[in-house]
């Protein structure tokens, strides 16, 4: 999984199957919140992140598409960490 800022100021994240695109001010939610652990980090992504269902299906579909979901998601709050706000 993937995230990167769009050049409209919204941030998409993504894995070559399926992506979910927030706003700032969800992604101020994740940059702020990190680190966390594993299954909280997974927790903001589908409660907090996510806000419909159909978005909420493409990032657990995402997320259990990972070979390791703990190495994954580390990787993905090292992206955020480097990316900023």
């Amino acid at each position: 999984m993937h995230i990167e800022k769009k050049k409209d100021g919204t941030y998409r994240i993504f894995d070559g199957k399926g992506e979910v695109t927030f706003p700032k001010s969800r992604y101020e939610d994740i940059y702020y919140a990190i680190p966390v652990d594993t299954t909280a980090f997974y927790r903001l992504l589908t409660e907090a992140v996510c806000r419909t269902d159909e978005e909420r299906k493409r990032m657990v579909a995402m997320i259990n598409g990972l070979k390791d979901m703990d190495a994954g998601l580390k990787g993905l709050q090292d992206q955020v960490q480097k990316l900023g706000c």
